[in-house]
């Protein structure tokens, strides 16, 4: 007769009290910001007051602050275009048997795998040359990029394991939660640039509190980011559970497609940011090759202009499109999505 055995409940218990001692510190957290919240907590004075719901009537009325509202809604909207798109590219190299799917796989991973620092201080080197970091109208579509190219694996796993419908539902809600909690990359990228014009939601909060001093301000603006976050998640779970669950159709020729009519576009769209950024790059690397080659490159070499590449650049742009114009849509695009006649 085999003795009998009670199950060990330890490890249970364990990993309960952990639980709980992880809900409690959260909460904890949660209950200190609403209470700086209705202070007047600041760095400049020890003295704190209660100041009621001033802070957030404040922080609605601030330009600044709705300005990084609608910047934070600018930057959603272009991550998850991008992701989404190149999740939709790259689902059937996931979802296929092929030799190099575990390596495409690590690959598509790495973004998630690199510190947000490191991979936001990599960005804004190469996107240095074009003034993506800088005063100008583009330092939004740089940080829609960054946060399109992290999303881009979790939208893409999404879609491998879930039906289409659902995994575009769970994504909004993911790249919204990613967008309002990620306070490095727009500081990292391009810091707010000039006086906070530039700032995203969570970078407004992280600038008016350490760098302003004003931590109930601060608190009240976090604080909202709640409701906000609620009404969100709640209309996607609704959304959610309404959509019907249907199977997914081969997308192979589809995607196919997708693969060609996007690398046009890109091609199109973007050949001449690359030959100013190319431009840029040779120009500041001519002295370099002069010294480290000065029997090869007795002078340092003239190289083009920016604006001379640029120029060359549309002009490249100009004959492909050109040479797509001339093709018959039909006999191109019918095969690649599997259209029939």
């Amino acid at each position: 007769m085999l003795p009998n055995h009670r199950p060990n409940r330890r490890p249970n218990r364990l990993l309960l009290a952990l639980a709980f001692l992880l809900i409690g510190s959260l909460l904890a957290m949660l209950l200190l910001t609403a209470l700086l919240s209705i202070t007047d907590a600041s760095t400049s004075d020890p003295v704190v007051q209660w100041v009621g719901l001033d802070n957030y009537l404040r922080t609605v009325r601030s330009f600044l602050f709705r300005n990084a509202l609608l910047h934070t809604f600018l930057v959603y909207a272009g991550a998850q275009v991008g992701a989404l798109l190149l999740a939709m590219l790259s689902r059937p190299l996931l979802t296929r048997r092929w030799r190099g799917r575990a390596g495409f796989t690590l690959l598509l991973c790495l973004p998630l795998l690199m510190p947000a620092t490191l991979g936001t201080l990599a960005w804004r080197q190469l996107l240095f040359p074009m003034g993506i970091h800088s005063d100008s109208a583009l330092p939004l579509a740089g940080l829609a990029a960054v946060d399109g190219w992290r999303l881009w694996p979790i939208f893409a796993l999404l879609l491998a394991i879930l039906p289409r419908s659902k995994a575009m539902v769970l994504a909004a809600l993911v790249g919204a939660i990613w967008v309002l909690t990620d306070a490095a990359t727009p500081l990292v990228l391009i810091g707010g640039a000039p006086f906070q014009a530039t700032d995203l939601w969570p970078s407004w909060i992280f600038q008016n509190a350490f760098s302003g001093g004003l931590i109930g301000e601060s608190a009240a603006a976090a604080m909202l980011m709640l409701p906000s976050l609620a009404i969100l998640a709640g209309s996607i779970a609704w959304i959610a559970d309404r959509l019907p669950l249907q199977e997914e159709k081969d997308d192979r020729k589809l995607a196919l497609g997708w693969i060609v009519v996007a690398g046009l576009l890109a091609l199109v769209a973007g050949l001449p940011l690359v030959g100013q950024a190319a431009a840029l790059r040779l120009e500041a690397f001519a002295p370099l090759m002069h010294t480290a080659f000065p029997r090869w490159l007795p002078t340092p070499p003239s190289l083009l202009s920016p604006l001379e590449c640029w120029q060359a650049a549309q002009v490249g742009r100009g004959c492909i499109s050109y040479a797509v114009s001339q093709l018959r849509a039909d006999d191109l695009f019918r095969p690649l999505f599997g259209l029939q006649e």
